[in-house]
């Protein structure tokens, strides 16, 4: 009988090796891409005005890369502002309203150049601030995040699915696990 140990210990040592590599990526899929997902998801919609402290538990949470999913279908353009007065969509570079006539920046009475309210002088025509009417200029914020209920929704559903959906396939997996080992027949040699 030859014994080969040398090769049965690069081939445990391989089978530890691919072990490792299998969950040193499983460790990736499973914490670390959230965690990068979710910082992305949280920078990008802080910027884009959304509920971002629910957007990034979405992404980091709901399994399957749901969350990351709804949260590109569901995401606002950048700089999304509603009038104060009307509600009405504006743009970031909007002066008035288009739609209500609100003031939304302060301008110079002067030279109509648009005026920053911590500025002393416009820096156009050295009209000082203190002559500008600011009381009635209402500057547009940002507007509501729309996708929270749906948010809130996927958060609920996609886990409890999950669960339900794990719990019938575990219940309706084969309980038979009797294993059928083959049996020798010894016949005896007669010389």
């Amino acid at each position: 009988m030859i014994h080969v140990t040398g090769f049965e210990g690069v081939a445990s040592g391989f089978a530890w090796g691919i072990q490792l590599i299998n969950t040193l990526i499983l460790l990736l899929l499973v914490i670390v891409l959230p965690i990068f997902l979710g910082i992305y998801v949280y920078r990008d919609a802080k910027k884009r005005g959304m509920a971002y402290g629910l957007w990034t538990a979405a992404v980091v949470f709901v399994p399957f890369c749901i969350g990351l999913i709804i949260y590109f279908i569901m995401r606002q353009n950048y700089s999304v502002l509603t009038c104060p007065a009307c509600l009405a969509a504006v743009a970031e570079s909007h002066i008035l309203c288009p739609h209500c006539g609100n003031p939304l920046q302060a301008q110079c009475p002067q030279c109509q150049t648009v005026m920053d309210p911590s500025w002393q002088l416009c820096p156009q025509c050295g009209t000082p601030l203190s002559q500008m009417n600011l009381s009635n200029v209402r500057h547009p914020r940002p507007q509501t995040d729309k996708g929270g209920v749906a948010l809130a929704v996927v958060l609920v559903a996609v886990p409890l699915l999950t669960v339900v959906l794990g719990t019938m396939l575990f219940m309706n997996a084969p309980t038979n696990t009797t294993v059928s080992t083959p049996t020798a027949t010894v016949i005896p040699h007669h010389e």
